[in-house]
């Protein structure tokens, strides 16, 4: 904005490509928990996320577990859980192989990304690409303004939400209440197919054509 430059007509916006995932089943001992994949640092802690889960466990013990953290966790995040009480709410299931975390993804009930909680965010995680491809319905804690939002929005597979207990609750509840039917949010093949090799590599294809032609046309005199 202070430039004046229009990065949108200057640049190229390319999602990343999925890893491939295997086709999975729900996991017996994964029913009822949350799951997120991949490092959590401490920008991304929240403490309403975690007000949210205490609140669903408290009120749906018979469909809700809690929340399941594979991968490295930051120091911030475990004191929180311990000052919170939320103990018998989380399980830390530590670090895992590629494979092996592409098979939890597939087999759990639903998955978890989290951004840090900022106005807007200008990101779009590997991680989110990977859990589109999973058929895993989603929490998305996301600022209003995302690139997340945008596809959640667009394609459907989950639930955007902001740092805000009641709304992590609420989506909570759409997945995991005793009525709930996971198939309205399931992800769509729309949603997949925007990460898949085709799709992006030819994304990368146009953009290389239009390179091309840019640099081919005659210069203005």
């Amino acid at each position: 904005d202070k430039t004046s430059i229009s990065v949108i007509d200057k640049g190229y916006a390319i999602p990343h490509i999925a890893n491939k995932v295997a086709a999975g089943h729900l996991n017996e001992d994964l029913t009822g928990w949350l799951v997120h994949i991949g490092s959590l640092d401490r920008e991304r802690v929240s403490r309403e996320l975690l007000r949210a889960i205490i609140h669903v466990r408290q009120n749906q013990p018979k469909t809700f577990r809690g929340l399941l953290l594979v991968g490295v966790v930051c120091p911030e995040f475990k004191s929180m859980v311990k000052s919170m009480g939320a103990e018998p709410h989380v399980r830390f299931y530590g670090n895992v192989s590629q494979e092996e975390a592409s098979s939890i993804a597939v087999s759990s009930p639903a998955l978890l990304v989290i951004e840090a909680n900022m106005p807007m965010s200008p990101f779009l995680p590997s991680k989110f690409a990977d859990y589109a491809c999973t058929q895993r319905p989603m929490i998305a804690i996301t600022p209003i303004i995302s690139p997340i939002r945008d596809y959640l929005t667009k394609y459907g597979g989950g639930v955007p939400v902001c740092h805000d207990a009641d709304e992590i609750g609420a989506a909570l509840l759409k997945i995991f209440g005793d009525n709930t039917n996971q198939a309205t949010i399931c992800h769509s093949a729309g949603l997949c197919g925007e990460f898949t090799s085709q799709n992006v590599g030819g994304r990368y294809l146009n953009m290389l054509e239009g390179v091309l032609d840019k640099k081919n046309q005659p210069t203005a005199k």
